[in-house]
């Protein structure tokens, strides 16, 4: 899913997304959810949720030039 968002995101941009490729790829901690699970008798046990945010950057790719 992340990487067709980000073709569609370059389609946007006007990029060629043939020639595109993933040059950096970072996931961060965020901040954690906590909320509660109601559980039988009356009890109550937390729920906590680890999200992260994750960071992709494609960048067109060069065609080389012979020397």
């Amino acid at each position: 899913d992340l990487l067709k968002n980000a073709e569609s995101n370059a389609e946007s941009k006007k990029l060629d997304t043939a020639k595109l490729t993933v040059s950096h790829v970072q996931v961060n901690q965020a901040p954690t959810q906590r909320r509660r699970t109601y559980r039988a008798h009356g009890r109550i046990n937390p729920y906590v949720s680890y999200p992260c945010h994750i960071e992709v950057i494609l960048t067109e790719k060069q065609e080389a030039v012979p020397k």
